[in-house]
């Protein structure tokens, strides 16, 4: 019983590190492109990210389909553009607008993000009036710059780009967690064997 009960640690929580929705609505057109916010967070803010959320909208405007992807990018390209591709998503297919706005959730195995990272989505086979979801400013983390384009041939563009986008992240551990989790684990396993041998 007292092995069981040493083995339980509680899981690390997840928080929402960056939040721009709700946006303006308003819709910013798909073609193939990568677009998204460049994003700051704080150095002791959670950044194991583990979900990526995209607002798209149909501008009110029938009920469009098309492809979407996600990723994630550290920003050490030229300029402070995206550089190093941390993360992709699988494609997802035939996303359909049924209302003026969907939001689509991608989910990231535990991606570890530097404090100024870009995430961005890709809109591609669109059938319809198919677009990003305009945003204004973020409620959590800090919007820095907008970016279209691919890996290598990033431009940055005014603020009024900006894509509703939201990051989900657990905490980094700190250096001794992992220690101080095989000493207690040591210990519950000694505790156990002096218990079986009285």
């Amino acid at each position: 019983m007292l092995v069981w009960w040493c083995a339980i640690t509680p899981a690390a929580a997840t928080v929402i590190i960056f939040d721009n929705f709700p946006g303006t609505g308003g819709i910013t057109g798909g073609g193939g492109f990568q677009l998204g916010d460049e994003i700051n967070v704080p150095q002791s803010a959670p950044r194991f990210v583990t979900e990526l959320d995209f607002g798209f909208t149909n501008g009110n405007t029938g009920s469009p389909t098309a492809n979407v992807q996600a990723f994630l990018y550290a920003n050490d390209g030229a300029g402070g553009s995206p550089g190093t591709l941390l993360w992709e998503s699988a494609v997802v297919d035939a996303v359909i607008i049924n209302s003026n706005h969907t939001v689509v959730a991608f989910s990231v195995p535990s991606i570890l993000v530097p404090t100024t990272f870009t995430a961005t989505a890709s809109i591609t086979d669109q059938v319809g009036n198919f677009g990003y979801a305009a945003a204004t400013g973020a409620n959590i983390g800090t919007f820095v710059s907008a970016w279209i384009g691919s890996p290598g041939a990033w431009i940055a563009i005014p603020p009024a780009f900006e894509i509703e986008t939201r990051v989900l992240a657990m905490p980094v551990s700190e250096p001794s967690t992992p220690v101080l989790a095989l000493l207690a684990l040591v210990v519950c396993i000694s505790i156990n064997r002096k218990r079986t041998l009285i």
